[in-house]
């Protein structure tokens, strides 16, 4: 259940803990941003509260206008090995770089810095989809025994070296994708690498990475001598009545966003849960019979 303790063992009740509990991952974003019309960007709403109104208006009444927009509508899977156009040839591998265009100026302080006139912000994130790093949730001597004490959570992004060439190569074709844009749009890069030399990618990488908050595997559906957290029914191992629904039972992390999984997680847990009440006579209650079907 637990990684290897790198500190005194607990005890709180009939349960122990480490200092040092269990591993988790994450995927890390990576925006580069453009200055581009201001009518084309979210912060054309954002900076005046009366636009805003008028949107929603039009949303409301008309079924159009800003707020019709996810604002991040188009996402891609690439092989980054394999970019687009040098490369067409099909495979099954699992792609490694997800890339998407969001119509708004991302970044890791998310300050609404001020644009030039007429201007609005847009941005590339960059994601390595299948990272190799692992992070760690530890429990803290005082959180043994208050539950509202934190964790200690170190996501260690970036902690494995094999996750680093799937960004520069992102960082390099987003360059390409915004020399492709000048060609018929108003675009111009405003928050990039210096260079497309290792050591620039890196220090850019090193700060503007950002969480994307896919937060996975930290109670893993395995064998509990394999290191697992719950079994195949998502029960805790070890500890009667209760189950974990969420992206941490998840083994590994996904190559996509993790919400539509977590949402079959949480089906899959209601219908262990149904199952296991089928049959189950449960007295009377206000002067009726219950019995589950």
């Amino acid at each position: 259940m637990y990684s290897r303790p790198s500190g005194r063992r607990l005890d709180s009740g009939n349960l122990s803990f480490h200092t040092y509990l269990t591993r988790q991952q994450d995927h890390l974003y990576l925006p580069v941003t453009f200055l581009i019309p201001h009518t084309d960007s979210i912060h054309h709403v954002l900076s005046n509260p009366f636009l805003a109104i008028l949107h929603l208006l039009k949303f409301l009444l008309l079924g159009s206008g800003l707020f019709l927009s996810i604002i991040s509508e188009y996402f891609c899977y690439l092989h980054s090995t394999k970019l687009p156009p040098r490369n067409h040839k099909p495979t099954r591998d699992l792609p490694d770089l997800e890339m998407f265009w969001t119509a708004a100026s991302i970044n890791p302080s998310f300050s609404n810095s001020p644009f030039p006139k007429g201007k609005g912000g847009g941005s590339i994130m960059i994601q390595n989809s299948v990272p190799k790093s692992f992070g760690t949730v530890r429990l803290t001597p005082e959180g043994a025994n208050d539950i509202k004490v934190d964790p200690l959570v170190d996501p260690r992004h970036l902690s494995d070296p094999t996750d680093w060439p799937a960004y520069r190569r992102g960082l390099k074709y987003a360059r390409e994708i915004g020399a492709e844009m000048r060609g018929g749009y108003e675009v111009d890069e405003d928050r990039f690498p210096k260079s497309d030399q290792d050591e620039d990618l890196d220090a850019y990488i090193r700060e503007h990475g950002l969480s994307s908050q896919h937060l996975l595997s930290s109670c893993r559906m395995k064998k509990l001598e394999d290191g697992g957290v719950v079994d195949l029914q998502l029960k805790v191992h070890g500890i009667q009545g209760l189950r974990i629904a969420d992206g941490s039972v998840i083994p590994g992390m996904i190559a996509s966003r993790p919400q539509a999984t977590v949402v079959m997680v949480a089906e899959r847990c209601a219908e262990f849960i149904r199952s296991g009440w089928k049959g189950k006579d449960f007295g009377e209650m206000g002067g009726h019979q219950y019995i589950t079907d």
